[in-house]
């Protein structure tokens, strides 16, 4: 054989080497649950803005990618769903509900089938609404990734200039997982920092963000542009993790940060309900996260003790969602985001206690 054919030969067998140790790393990483430089549309920045006292907020006008499933809007007031007025229109019981992920509505396909806008409709349905109100207005508020510390701000600066005759408040999931990592800072600051763009990639990483054999080859890491990447301190995630005996110090911060939501929306006419946290009650459907999930139920308990203590004391507006709502491994996609049967146990536990509440029949939530 020529030499130049054994050269050609010897490409050829290099091309297809790379192409199907390309495809080999691209079936192992999918099977190890990686994704490479794939990112979730609701862990994109795009979704995101930055906010000066809040640290970031939704992006004003953001839309999802038409080529998704899952589809979002954000209106020009920076909040999931519909265009809104800021001021509240006359007649109309105006409630804003404030939270993370779950709240938001992670996996919810539409904005229509987010909680707060399945509780809008199921209080619309009922025809009998607070006081004279003659309509009734549900903000879904709740932002990807939310700790009490942006809410408690978020309320202040945001939710308050609505005008809301209530805010509902959905906290936990996020708070326990600061709370559980390090020493923990009174202001979240040793897991939250100032919105930090990265760095452009070097050669070598863009290549690796490109191609998964390279970054397996290298050791290396797609650098992905996500909401953590941009807004958690480096190196938050291999703090040591304390168990829910050893957080009273955190716990005490979370109950500091209630009490004081509760009062700036007293000083605003405004009534505060807040909500315990549900998660799935069934096993993890992943045997080896059983440990993890067991020790991450330990400490929404305990957060979820305060938030009662807290109502009590204060005489708040207390809805026991985790006594009352969702619980099954139907109504969950992992340990606490919600299905749309989920969604829906969430907005009729929800609609039942404003029931009580305030003297009101709410029907079933649809």
């Amino acid at each position: 054989m020529r030499p130049r054919r054994v050269v050609l030969v010897l490409l050829a067998l290099l091309v297809l080497l790379l192409v199907l140790g390309e495809v080999g790393a691209r079936i192992g990483n999918s099977l190890a649950g990686k994704g490479g430089a794939k990112q979730s549309e609701s862990a994109s920045p795009t979704l995101y803005a930055p906010h000066p006292f809040i640290g970031y907020v939704l992006q004003p006008g953001a839309v999802s990618d038409p080529k998704r499933k899952r589809s979002y809007r954000v209106n020009s007031l920076g909040f999931r769903g519909e265009e809104i007025s800021r001021a509240k229109p006359e007649g109309t019981y105006r409630i804003v509900c404030v939270g993370g992920s779950t709240t938001w509505g992670w996996d919810s396909y539409s904005d229509d089938k987010t909680w707060p806008a399945i509780l809008q409709r199921t209080l619309e349905a009922s025809g009998k609404l607070p006081g004279d109100a003659q309509r009734v207005e549900v903000i879904n508020a709740g932002v990807p990734g939310y700790t009490l510390m942006e809410s408690f701000v978020n309320l202040k600066m945001r939710v308050l200039p609505l005008e809301p005759d209530l805010v509902i408040v959905y906290h936990a999931a996020n708070d326990a997982r600061v709370i559980a990592r390090g020493d923990v800072l009174p202001d979240y600051t040793h897991m939250r920092r100032v919105w930090s763009e990265p760095a452009p990639p070097s050669f070598w990483a863009t290549l690796s963000n490109q191609s998964q054999l390279l970054g397996l080859i290298l050791g290396t890491e797609s650098e992905q542009r996500d909401l953590e990447h941009i807004l958690h301190v480096p190196g938050f995630e291999n703090l040591p993790i304390r168990e829910a005996a050893e957080v009273d110090e955190g716990l005490a911060i979370i109950e500091t940060t209630l009490r004081e939501m509760n009062a700036l929306a007293r000083a605003n006419g405004t009534e505060l309900a807040l909500c315990t946290f549900a998660w799935s009650l069934g096993p993890h459907p992943k045997p080896n996260m059983q440990d993890w999930m067991d020790h991450q139920v330990a400490l929404m308990e305990r957060v979820n003790e305060v938030i009662r203590a807290v109502a009590r004391s204060e005489d708040a507006f207390l809805i026991d969602v985790n006594a009352k709502g969702p619980k099954t491994r139907e109504e969950f996609t992992d340990i606490i985001h919600l299905t749309d049967a989920g969604r829906r146990k969430v907005a009729k536990t929800i609609a039942a206690a404003l029931q009580w509440r305030y003297g009101t029949r709410f029907p079933s939530a649809r």
